[in-house]
């Protein structure tokens, strides 16, 4: 993996500076986040947001509509910064993405060597070659686990020693041609090197949730444009991810229809006077592009209130699924685009029997311009720091392994990268 790096003349001298880049391949917008680190503060410098087109349901529709779209989104960056963009973690929010538990065993060898870096792949290997088809790319490997003669609670086995070595792990995967196409749209892209696949929900997650929120049991929503994708945490680890297609963007087309209104009329009505507390009220008066429009504010809260059932009764059923219907004691955390219709976080915990709040970005994370520290950017701003860790693991850790050329076995708990320090600063 080659880590992309910068510099700059400062007084006569040169300033060798590395940074991160996250790029969030949205419904409705390509955002690109540049950051930088020093100590354990990570400021923004540099940031640019574009109409995304060639987007359908979290996945690439076609490989030619992104390309100029995403060129010019990272030129902004670039121009902002300062900074030569060659590469970048990246969002994944297709239908296609799963986690999976697993569980592996291994013998070793008897010669008291101790579990090393082949006995931990062959270990890996094993945990994923049944439940993980061969037609879906492996993400993430999240151990929960280690076992080695028996003794269990083990997070990181290497260099110890015994005869028998097992795992249970969640392993996020999505399908191949999901993964394909992304990269390729990329690679066409000014030879954008991926340097890691995130799905949207876990990369939100780790730029607006704490480490001590992740030990007691959190989940976080990403409300999308045109799907909702939900990542549970428990005991500090990633426990579940999935994606639900549907978003926000259905809300404004049923209004469209129902209201017999453009597209972006719809837009501006759902953001300006739809209340997810659907009480009633007077008739919604709107000037729009010299015209002038009335809506009841009956009809505005049945079409509002109907979508908004349907997306999260689904999300409750997966909760539900998985066993945390009701058991999240830090509840929910609500980003993207789509939680910012108002009061949507006092229906959700109505919905869904939990408490619920806006997302905020942790403040380890700073920037001169406020507007990119909502929720909007949550997810490019999770890329950003992912890709931060990336770089640091690559740099002084185990390095790159597995399958498929997507997945890198992550440090979570001893590591050195940026994102398990960002744990301990909160707990």
């Amino acid at each position: 993996m080659v880590f992309v790096r910068a510099y700059a003349t400062i007084d006569g001298m040169e300033d060798k500076a590395r940074y991160a880049v996250g790029i969030d391949f949205g419904s409705n917008k390509f955002r690109v986040v540049v950051g930088s680190r020093s100590g354990d503060e990570i400021s923004v410098v540099g940031y640019a947001e574009v109409d995304s087109e060639g987007v359908r349901r979290g996945a690439i529709s076609d490989l030619h509509s992104p390309i100029d779209p995403l060129i010019e989104a990272i030129h902004n960056a670039e121009n902002m910064s300062g900074y030569n963009i060659s590469g970048a973690s990246v969002g994944l929010n297709s239908v296609s993405i799963a986690s999976t538990n697993v569980e592996g065993m291994v013998l070793m060898q008897d010669d008291g060597r101790g579990v090393s870096e082949a006995d931990l792949s062959r270990l890996e290997e094993a945990a994923m070659k049944v439940k993980v088809p061969n037609n879906r790319d492996i993400l993430d490997l999240i151990p929960f686990e280690y076992k080695l003669d028996g003794q269990g609670n083990i997070r990181d086995p290497l260099g110890m020693t015994g005869s028998r070595l097992e795992i249970r792990a969640n392993v996020v995967s999505a399908l191949l041609p999901d993964v394909n196409n992304i990269r390729q749209v990329c690679d066409q892209a000014d030879n954008l090197e991926v340097h890691a696949i995130m799905p949207a929900a876990m990369a939100s997650a780790e730029a607006v949730i704490t480490g001590r929120q992740r030990e007691n049991g959190v989940g976080v929503i990403n409300f999308g444009g045109n799907t909702t994708s939900l990542a549970v945490y428990d005991e500090g680890e990633l426990q579940f991810v999935t994606v639900i297609p549907m978003g926000s963007n259905d809300v404004t087309r049923d209004l469209a229809t129902i209201l017999a209104a453009t597209p972006e009329l719809a837009e501006e009505v759902k953001l300006r006077y739809a209340d997810c507390q659907f009480g009633e009220g007077k008739d919604v008066a709107i000037k729009h592009r010299n015209d002038e429009y009335v809506f009841t504010r009956k009809d505005i809260n049945e079409v509002v209130e109907a979508r908004l059932d349907e997306i999260f009764e689904e999300v409750h059923k997966r909760l539900k699924a998985v066993g945390y219907d009701r058991r999240l004691p830090e509840g929910i955390v609500l980003v993207g685009g789509g939680a910012k219709m108002k009061n949507l976080d006092l229906y959700v915990r109505t919905k869904l029997g939990m408490a619920v709040r806006i997302g905020e970005i942790l403040p380890i994370v700073s920037s001169s311009a406020p507007e990119v520290l909502k929720i909007d950017y949550a997810t490019a701003i999770g890329l950003m720091m992912r890709d931060m860790s990336e770089r640091e693991f690559h740099e002084s850790s185990r390095g790159k392994r597995g399958r498929g050329g997507g997945f890198k076995l992550k440090m979570r708990k001893g590591g050195p990268g940026i994102l398990a320090k960002i744990s301990k600063l909160f707990h």
